[in-house]
């Protein structure tokens, strides 16, 4: 059900727009979302020996490619959970000459590294090892995916960009605007939820839009910290 809503939104655009499966381990699943017509897949082996990671990986390519669609995947080991906040940063940082082999192994099309980010918002300061990043982009000459990117300065995302990263996931902002407006609104809504859930989509809306200014070279500033 979310799967063709999420897809009838994107026919409905009127910008193109792309409809992704995120951090998957299941490849039934993963096949049913190329099947209806998923533009792009993430298959996520990070929990997986390096070999093991590489076999699921090019068992997922194999399949995707056939349809046309793009195949990202992790290598190292990003801390956190996407749906949660944690505490300090922690993980496996990815090693760059690791990266360049498993992208010739797998035929992978994006390549989803860790490099310092964290899922969620954490309690301790999160710094982007941009070196890592273009060692990573030299190595491997693939687009690379930034997960974890909720909460950095608009210098970071900025700079992450420069040095080879291509997707930006951010989460944890948009799904706290959308929460904490529902929690402010609530009280002032008598009879119509559909006035809250409105205002609730329209605070994610103004967090997307203020991103896409930022990741489209549009907001660096003098005072971006």
């Amino acid at each position: 059900m979310l799967a063709a809503a999420a897809l009838a939104a994107a026919r409905d655009a009127s910008v193109p727009i792309g409809v992704h499966l995120d951090h998957s381990t299941d490849l039934e699943e993963i096949r049913d979302c190329i099947s209806l017509g998923y533009t792009s897949v993430m298959v996520d082996g990070s929990h997986l020996t390096f070999a093991g990671n590489v076999a699921l990986t090019r068992a997922v390519v194999a399949q995707a490619h056939d349809a046309g669609v793009w195949v990202e995947a992790e290598v190292g080991a990003l801390a956190g959970d996407e749906d949660a906040s944690t505490g300090a940063a922690s993980g496996e940082l990815t090693d760059p000459v690791q990266a360049a082999e498993f992208v010739d192994r797998t035929g992978v099309d994006v390549l989803a590294a860790a490099v310092g980010t964290v899922h969620g918002f954490t309690t301790s300061p999160v710094h982007i090892d941009l070196e890592r990043v273009k060692m990573i982009a030299k190595q491997t000459g693939v687009p690379q995916a930034l997960h974890g990117a909720s909460g950095l300065s608009n210098a970071d995302l900025i700079a992450a960009v420069k040095a080879g990263i291509a997707k930006v996931n951010i989460n944890a902002e948009l799904r706290r605007a959308y929460l904490s407006t529902l929690a402010a609104e609530l009280p002032n809504v008598r009879d119509d939820v559909r006035v809250l859930q409105r205002k609730a989509i329209a605070a994610m809306a103004e967090v997307a839009a203020e991103k896409l200014t930022v990741l489209g070279g549009h907001g660096e500033r003098k005072d971006d910290r």
